[in-house]
């Protein structure tokens, strides 16, 4: 199930759309650049069959269209945030931008990635199987993608094996952190589903290198100033 429960404008050129998953919110996020177009990072959970695309729905709430969409970038291969994608690439035409790991999933209609570890034991299965799409760009850590003033490509995995961020240098710097942390009830934590917890802590420590104003969150909400203060004044209390 995936339902739009409301759309925010978080910056002037930044919006995020939230999914209703009923045992949770997922977030997705669209930039709209004059020069590159819509730009949309992760897609949310599948849509039940005869249901409008979710990212359908965001644009339309925009009075956009899904050909104004050029690119979507994918944080990982779980279903709640590459659920729409190859249905809506056949919408779109958009190029996709992936890690090699989980492109090889979604390329393959493959399930998204093998079950993960549940905190305090046991793992997580019966991933969909998702719709197949294209990814354009198998991207790497430290790459540059030349769009929207430029946004770096972070490796933050731990959450799972394929797991990337995203900093947009711009707005003095928005950390788009998929679900290397969540921001849910506002208090920073990891996610309850991992794959390899001191993978992930590693990935903590390696965005406190980075230099940013904001966060945006796979699971929680938005941080518009002092962003990076927070984030390590959190995580130095483990």
């Amino acid at each position: 199930m995936s339902s739009l429960l409301e759309l925010q404008q978080l910056e002037p050129d930044l919006y995020q759309a939230s999914f209703d998953l009923v045992i949770s919110t997922v977030h997705i996020f669209v930039i709209d650049d004059p020069r590159d177009g819509l730009i949309v990072i992760d897609s949310s959970a599948p849509a039940p069959e005869g249901t409008e695309n979710p990212i359908a729905q965001v644009l339309r709430e925009l009075g956009r269209k899904p050909e104004d969409v050029r690119h979507v970038l994918l944080t990982h291969a779980h279903p709640d945030h590459i659920g729409n994608v190859g249905d809506f690439q056949k919408l779109s035409g958009a190029t996709v931008w992936m890690n090699p790991l989980g492109a090889r999933i979604l390329e393959s209609e493959r399930p998204a990635l093998p079950p993960v570890n549940i905190r305090g034991g046991g793992v997580r299965d019966k991933k969909p199987v998702l719709a197949r799409a294209t990814v354009h760009h198998k991207i790497t850590d430290g790459q540059r993608i030349d769009l929207a003033g430029g946004i770096e490509v972070l490796d933050t995995h731990g959450h799972s094996a394929d797991h990337q961020s995203f900093l947009w240098h711009r707005h003095g710097g928005v950390l788009f952190v998929g679900d290397a942390v969540t921001n849910e009830n506002g208090e920073m934590g990891f996610a309850p589903f991992y794959d390899d917890l001191d993978e992930e802590r590693r990935s903590v420590e390696k965005l406190q290198r980075y230099a940013f104003e904001k966060m945006a969150f796979g699971h929680g909400d938005y941080i518009p100033r002092r962003a990076k203060e927070k984030f390590i004044q959190r995580w130095q209390q483990q």
